[in-house]
């Protein structure tokens, strides 16, 4: 990450302009960033030589369980809500720092922290309050194991 400012030059139609952009991270980002490695680096960081060997999805996924449960107490989980609804996620740019630390270290273990974000995302799009408040609880506590997914069924099963 470039830690200055750039100008950038932009032509549109006959005229040219230049705008600056800034590329420092804020404190707050500084922070999320040096959160996110240290959990990484302590819990990420073997977690591809406790799974690997195994032969289901769920296997896998419960050798990930610790991991999870460091990434709720950490507020990771929390950091992927808006802050409007009571979390931590503010600018694309935060969630983009978690995910390149997080994937730097393990890209597949990431998915346990990461992929819960994705599954709670129709709630907050399209939820309501109520469903909001209710249902994104578990998520904001810091505490516990909460999971949120996607899912997708056909008839006869056919996705995947």
């Amino acid at each position: 990450m470039l830690l200055n400012s750039k100008r950038i030059l932009i032509r549109c139609k006959s005229r040219t302009i230049y705008i600056m952009i800034d590329f420092t991270l804020t404190p707050a980002q500084q922070r999320l960033q040096q959160g996110a490695r240290v959990l990484a680096q302590a819990h990420l960081a073997g977690a591809f030589a406790n799974y690997n060997y195994l032969l289901t999805q769920r296997e896998r996924f419960q050798t990930l369980r610790p991991i999870f449960r460091a990434a709720v107490s950490a507020g990771l989980i929390k950091g992927q809500i808006p802050t409007g609804y009571g979390g931590g996620a503010g600018v694309l740019l935060d969630a983009a720092i978690l995910v390149e630390e997080l994937c730097s270290v393990d890209p597949s273990g990431s998915l346990a922290i990461l992929g819960v974000g994705l599954g709670f995302t129709p709630l907050i799009l399209g939820g309501s309050d109520e469903q909001k408040k209710r249902l994104l609880a578990p998520f904001l506590s810091g505490e516990g194991e909460p999971l949120a997914a996607l899912a997708h069924s056909e008839p006869g099963g056919t996705a995947n």
